[in-house]
């Protein structure tokens, strides 16, 4: 049986390498979240053989750090001597994502890792020197792909503009791709149709506002509408993330173990479940409910009646 573990930093990157596997295999595929499975389900799953292929893909998550957490209670010791069959067509892919490189680095050097003595790819967002670069050159990769056409400058606007974040990178190139059809693209159109950078500032206002800085929701708030963005667009975002502090907020008064929380909340972002997390804890759950309803009554009052919606959402912010 054949083993590789997939890890790394950059999330989108291992879910589009996870995604090819998918697409392109001779076999079977099968999803596995490894952080709740039982040593005799996964023994099971693991020494089965596909009834349709000539073999099984499995793509198991999340299960190597549990085996690191939780390796001095004795239960998985000889696992893969154990319950891996020797001989076997099948193979399986441990996939790993980490929020920096440092926990990343101390993964790769447990006896764990090491004794499964398998191809281990790495795959990381750039940083430091030349990360700018590696960035850049993703771009174009995918703008072959997508059939875009972006000039030196839009390149580099996208490059230091996404703060790394490939997710948001894609989805603004598939964006232009549809927009552009193949063909090159206008300062004026692109300047338009970007608009990832909005979404980080709109995001600082989310935590100022969490946070309660009054001064610093009416300096963000006035620089977002400045620069082109509309109220609506920042309702629609608060309203996400609002919603999502609440699930979690209902799941701490439950009673919900860190645990069940993340797999419940489906978040696939440590970082960003930490930071979702940590506001759910501290904010007061009456308030959460009370501005929800007002951004709620703010969207259909923009929808049916005429008036300064600016200053009435800057006024509503700044009063919850």
């Amino acid at each position: 049986m054949k083993i590789k573990v997939i890890c790394g930093t950059n999330h989108f990157l291992i879910e589009e390498k996870i995604k090819h596997i998918k697409e392109n295999s001779s076999g079977e595929v099968l999803g596995i979240e490894g952080s709740a499975i039982s040593k005799d389900e996964l023994s099971v799953s693991l020494s089965s053989f596909s009834m349709f292929e000539e073999r099984k893909i499995q793509i198991i998550d999340n299960f190597l750090k549990r085996l690191i957490d939780e390796e001095k209670t004795g239960e998985w010791d000889n696992l893969f001597s154990e319950i891996i069959p020797t001989g076997s067509p099948n193979i399986i892919f441990f996939v790993e994502k980490f929020e920096d490189e440092i926990e990343l680095n101390l993964f790769l050097k447990k006896k764990i890792v090491t004794d499964l003595n398998c191809e281990i790819e790495v795959v990381n967002t750039p940083s430091g020197r030349g990360g700018s670069a590696k960035i850049t050159d993703w771009i174009r990769s995918r703008e072959k792909d997508l059939g875009l056409n972006l000039n030196n400058n839009q390149r580099m606007y996208m490059t230091y503009e996404s703060n790394k974040d490939y997710s948001l990178l894609d989805n603004e190139l598939k964006k232009l791709a549809i927009f552009s059809k193949g063909e090159a693209i206008s300062d004026i159109d692109f300047n338009q149709l970007v608009s990832f950078s909005k979404n980080y500032k709109i995001f600082d206002l989310l935590d100022m506002f969490f946070a309660n800085k009054v001064n610093e929701i009416s300096k963000i708030i006035n620089n977002l509408f400045s620069s082109g963005v509309k109220s609506n667009e920042i309702v629609s975002l608060m309203n996400s993330e609002i919603h999502k502090v609440l699930h979690i907020k209902y799941l701490i008064i439950e009673k919900k173990s860190d645990h069940e929380i993340f797999q419940m909340a489906g978040i696939k972002s440590k970082y960003y479940f930490d930071k979702l997390f940590s506001t759910a804890k501290n904010i007061d759950l009456l308030r959460l409910i009370n501005t929800q309803n007002s951004l709620l009554q703010f969207d259909i009052k923009s929808k049916t009646e005429r008036f300064d919606q600016d200053l009435e959402l800057e006024l509503l912010l700044i009063s919850k």
